[in-house]
């Protein structure tokens, strides 16, 4: 079958090229479906034949390293390595940085797999310092680049300094490795981002050092989802610390997935319960005592995968919901978080439909919340006929406005340009809204945009992704929304307890804590379903 290959495409450059192509179809054919092992040796035979006689650097990196990649998979580390190795000189040669990203990645998994734990970490190291480089480069908004390609040479890489990190007992280099890795995870939620709104720009802000993190008392949570196990990165206080539960992706994923579609539903009963307490003790029984000694008051989750289609308000530790102790706000990364300060309440825009407009189902109970909100805060309001896209457009690009709070469904997409914000006649995209925003006065941002009316596909934690990132795609400095449609009964009481309490000058978070256990403790409400779904994202203060 080489034989006849060869003398269809001969060994010229483009018949090598075709040759490692198809070398690579072979093994991917063993470790994607199943072929039979023989098939490795047809895999050798078209690497090696690419390899006799040639010259091309760039042809002999790419026929060294995809055979490495086959020795890998066969589990021949040692052969593997060196093939790799010989890869990684040839891109050196000809300084071809999107082969050596890719080849250092190789060299860290093999690394890695041998347990030669701190050489892994340095090839890592080595990767991302190119991936860095050449990701611009890449397509962005494409789900399989990120997730294949970039992601998880992040979170490879994360996976070794953490390793590396559980040995280590000087505390300051346990610190100095921490730091590492929560600078690697920031790196990637930021990449995360980018990538969702398929914007290179819309992550670009000041990061927040662990100064301000620290002084505006809160532990941030960092859990990260590897195939043998969970290991959970907290900063309070200055101060980070790890700690690991014995859950891989797989289980810890389908617990989360359970737990959201027992919460959405209030028919549901207590079914929640079990994967509430489960991921309980998963993900903050582990870190308690550290987070307890911080003495902070609330916790700030920067969510991986599943996670962000739950909210972790509702996990329970077997006697009270984790609301019940802690205020809870989400941000994708908290480089993302644009200002940890408190802003002033004031000059509030709200609207909404109360009316079923382009197949949505009316609202009856926001005229009652536009009403209370109004008797909280002075406020300019348009509702209904008035609330039309150009009304919106023109009162958001004016400025002035420190919070926006619409009351109107809103859906959450895993395509950016499909999520929006419904007006009487329109559709406000994240990305108009973003326009708008970015058109008003700078000097007086947005600080907090209410959505109160969202829905976000339970599973799809792309579509998440876009709830988690609409504080920084707006360009407001924090926003509330929900993952799910509840009743609107619910929402504006719950909506009045959280304005009453900002009015008493209390954080964003110690509000909506207050305002969804006040829902906890009214018997018809007290379901997480009607409750839980409120996230706040962004900036807590």
């Amino acid at each position: 079958r080489i034989a006849s290959i060869i003398a269809s495409v001969g060994t010229s450059h483009t018949g090598r090229d075709l040759l490692i192509a198809l070398g690579d179809v072979y093994r991917r054919a063993i470790v994607e479906f199943q072929f039979p092992q023989a098939w490795a040796d047809l895999a050798l035979s078209a690497f090696d034949t690419a390899l006799d006689g040639a010259t091309d650097l760039a042809t002999l990196g790419y026929a060294h390293a995809l055979k490495g990649r086959l020795y890998e998979d066969l589990g021949r580390h040692d052969e593997a390595l060196a093939l790799t190795r010989t890869a990684i000189f040839h891109a050196q040669q000809i300084n071809a940085t999107e082969q050596l990203y890719r080849w250092e990645w190789q060299a860290g998994r093999i690394l890695r797999a041998t347990g030669r734990i701190e050489e892994a970490q340095a090839a890592y190291q080595r990767a991302v310092y190119e991936l860095n480089e050449v990701r611009p480069n890449f397509a962005i908004g494409s789900r399989r680049t990120f997730n294949q390609l970039i992601a998880p040479v992040y979170t490879e890489y994360a996976d070794v300094m953490l390793m590396r990190a559980a040995t280590l007992s000087a505390s300051d280099a346990k610190q100095q490795q921490l730091d590492s890795v929560r600078n690697v995870l920031e790196t990637l939620k930021t990449a995360e981002v980018e990538d969702y709104f398929a914007n290179e720009c819309v992550a670009r802000v000041r990061a927040q050092d662990a100064a301000s993190i620290a002084d505006a008392g809160a532990a941030v949570i960092y859990p990260v989802f590897l195939d043998d196990r969970t290991e959970i990165l907290v900063e309070a206080r200055g101060t980070l610390a790890q700690f690991t539960s014995a859950v891989g992706r797989n289980e810890i994923t389908a617990t989360i997935r359970r737990l959201r579609v027992n919460l959405e539903r209030s028919s549901s009963g207590a079914s929640y319960l079990a994967p509430a307490q489960q991921l309980y003790e998963w993900l903050i029984a582990p870190a308690e005592a550290f987070i307890a000694s911080s003495g902070v008051g609330t916790l700030v989750l920067v969510p991986e995968g599943a996670l962000r289609t739950i909210p972790i308000s509702a996990l329970h530790d077997g006697k009270q919901f984790l609301i019940e102790r802690f205020a809870v706000a989400t941000t994708p990364a908290i480089e993302l978080t644009k200002q940890l300060q408190t802003a002033a309440t004031e000059n509030l825009l709200v609207g909404g439909l109360t009316e079923g407009v382009q197949g949505f189902a009316a609202l009856p109970n926001v005229d009652r919340e536009l009403a209370t909100i109004n008797s909280i805060y002075p406020a300019k309001t348009i509702r209904d006929a008035t609330f039309q896209l150009r009304s919106v457009e023109s009162e958001l690009e004016a400025g002035g406005y420190s919070v926006a709070h619409f009351a109107t469904h809103g859906e959450f997409s895993p395509d950016h340009k499909q999520s929006f914000i419904l007006t009487y006649d329109d559709k406000l995209t994240l990305d108009g809204l973003q326009q708008l925003l970015n058109r008003r006065d700078q000097s007086a941002p947005l600080d907090l945009l209410v959505l109160s009316a969202c829905k976000t596909a339970a599973g799809d934690d792309r579509a998440a992704l876009g709830l988690a990132g609409v504080a920084v795609q707006s360009g407001a400095q924090s926003a509330l929304a929900s993952l799910w449609y509840i009743s609107d009964a619910a929402t504006a009481q719950l909506i009045e307890t959280f304005y009453g309490e900002l009015r008493r000058n209390r954080s964003k978070a110690d509000s909506l804590r207050a305002a969804q256990i006040a829902l906890l403790a009214t018997p018809q409400y007290s379901h997480p379903s009607y409750w839980a779904p409120y996230l706040l994202v962004g900036n807590w203060l």
